[in-house]
């Protein structure tokens, strides 16, 4: 490494932190305009609520959860959906009919942009924590969109849904505005700038929801007395899965293992992959189906190929009928070590799919050992043969199987959007009441 290459972060740094914490101060002064309170709002109009998401279009369990929330409260509430940026033509999810969507930051070419448009959009942002991944996809114009709809915004609850923005709903959000954050992530897996700056502002919320009970203990501890209400409220299945959409166990199932989710490297599709192949070895007419896409596609087929598992272990891409292709598989596997809480767990339950996932996070919390599904411990350098011989234990034991998937099914119906729908609308009542 050069000289040069080991100075200039050290260099750079500390302007831009300065120049961070400048930016925050300026906003908050601006955007606090004099004169308006939360008691603004007349009572006999319904609240608005305002979704912060950073790419509503997009593919990703936060948005689906978010969209199943803002359809089940639009009936009582005025749900808006703010994306802060747009990059696809249509959304991969469907938008809740009665929700409005605003875009901060088109980003498909369309001709005609301002000068001062292109010259900032190539500039980083200042306002979104450098060490969320959604900074990547802001700069120095969606920091000026984002100040702009804040400062706009009417008495009304306005939710965030990933650090970045629950952290500038905290520093930015004017007073009037009730401030809610939602973590779909568990708190250890935050990096050390993102949890310095929780424990900083995260006092200014005035609700954080977790997926976790785990999370809860977290939060709590690090907020301590500051008042801001921390509550779990987990996500929930889009809609009741009809019981002629579950075949019974194991007929109409085919002997398939099914995986799902972004194809990056904190999924763990490798190990997965690495475990089948020694499922294959002793059960060669079983396949594993992995849905999804991302950026690890093409290293993930060539780990199949130089396994010579073409045969055995598919890449499905992507798809909008989950359920439907649960219901086809035999069990479910979720290789990732950690994971918040795991909407896809729920959505295989329920098409009666027993789980094999390690202990920890999230489904640790969703998964009873042996009743609806397989925990398997943490082993270190044992994790690939543990996980695998969790999934011969499902294979080779079809009654225990089917009485997992039985229960499975059961489990999933704890998750049902009205009985989640009703902790938001509690938290929304008492917060505005």
């Amino acid at each position: 490494m050069s000289s040069t290459a080991r100075w200039w972060p050290r260099l750079v740094k500390p302007p831009l932190r300065l120049a961070r914490r400048l930016a925050v101060r300026l906003v908050r002064y601006w955007v606090a305009r004099p004169g308006v309170t939360r008691a603004s709002r007349p009572a006999e109009a319904p609240v608005k609520i305002t979704f912060l998401l950073s790419h509503v279009y997009g593919m990703g369990g936060t948005i689906r959860t978010v969209l199943n929330v803002a359809g089940h409260l639009e009936s009582e509430y005025d749900v808006e959906i703010t994306t802060v940026v747009r990059r696809r033509e249509r959304p991969f999810f469907p938008i809740p009919p009665g929700a409005t969507v605003r875009v901060l930051h088109d980003k498909r070419d369309i001709p005609g942009r301002s000068l001062i448009r292109n010259v900032l959009t190539r500039l980083p942002s200042l306002l979104v924590h450098e060490e969320d991944w959604v900074h990547g996809l802001c700069s120095l114009w969606t920091d000026l969109q984002v100040a702009r709809m804040l400062r706009a915004l009417p008495p009304q609850i306005l939710v965030t849904t990933r650090p970045g923005l629950n952290l500038l709903a905290a520093q930015l959000a004017p007073p009037w505005v009730t401030t809610v954050a939602q973590e779909h992530v568990s708190y250890q897996r935050h990096r050390p700038g993102i949890r310095r700056a929780v424990a900083r502002d995260y006092s200014r919320l005035d609700a954080l929801a977790v997926l976790t009970h785990e999370d809860v203990r977290h939060y709590t501890a690090v907020l301590g007395d500051s008042g801001t209400h921390v509550v779990r409220i987990t996500n929930a299945l889009p809609s009741p899965v009809p019981p002629s959409a579950v075949p019974p166990e194991p007929a109409g199932r085919e002997k398939v293992v099914a995986a799902a989710g972004r194809l990056v490297p904190e999924k763990r599709f490798d190990l997965l992959i690495a475990a089948f192949e020694l499922v294959a070895v002793k059960h060669p007419d079983w396949r594993l189906r992995i849905y999804g896409s991302g950026a690890q596609r093409e290293r993930l087929q060539q780990q199949i190929t130089r396994a010579q598992l073409d045969s055995h272990v598919h890449l499905m891409g992507r798809s909008n009928r989950m359920v439907a292709e649960f219901a086809k598989a035999s069990v479910f596997a979720l290789p990732s070590y950690v994971e918040g809480f795991g909407l896809v767990v729920i959505e295989a339950m329920s098409a009666g799919l027993p789980v094999v996932s390690f202990d920890a996070g999230g489904p640790a919390e969703i998964i009873t050992h042996g009743h609806d599904g397989l925990l398997v411990p943490d082993s270190g350098e044992e994790r690939t043969h543990a996980f695998a011989g969790a999934l011969l234990e499902t294979i080779e034991h079809p009654d225990d199987r089917a009485r997992m998937a039985a229960a499975a099914v059961e489990t999933a119906s704890g998750f049902d959007i009205d009985a989640i729908g009703r902790r938001w609308d509690e938290l929304f009542r008492m917060l505005t009441r």
